[in-house]
């Protein structure tokens, strides 16, 4: 009789684990791609041949609790330009610290036009969003308008600097795009920018202006995906109670063995 009851215990813990290990399997499959991590692979260049390229963590999670404004600290690494520009004049350093994305709409001030917290070339000028567009031109896509008041803008800050070192811009009416990055993989189109600090010529009025150089543009490659903490604890489970699933397994086929050669 105990036996008999031992080896139904047995069974039941077999069909619970299996139960387990199912369970685990599908919720690994089930995870969203954005909770894998993905890390785009940006590349491009500026009006004065420099080239640049970075990768950018667009799984990172807002750290910004505002609906307007997104917050992803450390999410470029590996950044680096070459040619007339050196990582030196962009970040200060000869390798760049990971850098810090702050997402905004781009807004102009009210009475003077100007674009909001942009100040450009060493006489820290400001630009009209004519003046902006002027500058962008050159490496913008086809159609890309400033104007158009549907474009979110990118600010890349180094270390604990709050002037960005550069600026990109992509012109969307998708507001997902301020919060959450992983909207970057879905761009087919080169994404403008420029380096703030750069020589820049702005006329009086702020409506024209040429930027010497400081002016690029990039594509993002298609992301790899990277198994995040999340992912790796799913798969330790899995591996764990698969583990266990073929101890028991193991376990009633020697019983099994043992009773037909009548081992006790």
């Amino acid at each position: 009789m105990q036996k008999t009851l031992n080896s139904w215990m047995n069974l039941i813990n077999y069909k619970k684990v299996a139960v387990i290990a199912a369970a685990i399997g599908i919720a690994a499959c089930l995870l969203p791609e954005s909770a894998q991590g993905g890390i785009g692979k940006a590349s491009g260049s500026s009006t004065n041949t420099s080239r640049l390229s970075f990768d950018i963590n667009t799984s990172l999670a807002d750290q910004n609790p505002s609906n307007c404004v997104g917050y992803f600290p450390g999410a470029i690494k590996n950044f680096n330009i070459e040619g007339g520009f050196t990582n030196s004049f962009i970040c200060g350093n000869s390798v760049c610290p990971p850098g810090n994305v702050k997402v905004t709409k781009l807004r102009k001030e009210s009475t003077s036009g100007n674009v909001l917290d942009l100040y450009i070339g060493s006489e820290k000028k400001q630009v009209k969003l004519a003046g902006l567009q002027s500058l962008l031109s050159i490496k913008s896509p086809p159609n890309f308008n400033v104007e158009t008041n549907d474009i979110v803008r990118y600010d890349i800050t180094f270390g604990n600097t709050y002037e960005p070192a550069l600026v990109f811009f992509v012109q969307s009416k998708d507001s997902k795009l301020i919060n959450d990055l992983s909207g970057l993989d879905q761009l087919k189109d080169r994404i403008p920018g420029l380096f703030p600090s750069r020589d820049v010529i702005v006329s009086d009025d702020g409506n024209t202006a040429v930027l010497n150089g400081g002016v690029f543009s990039f594509s993002l490659q298609a992301t790899s995906q990277q198994k995040s903490a999340a992912t790796a604890i799913v798969t330790l489970l899995a591996l764990g109670s698969l583990s266990t699933l073929s101890l028991l397994r193991r376990s009633e086929v020697g019983r099994f063995f043992k009773n037909k050669i009548g081992v006790r």
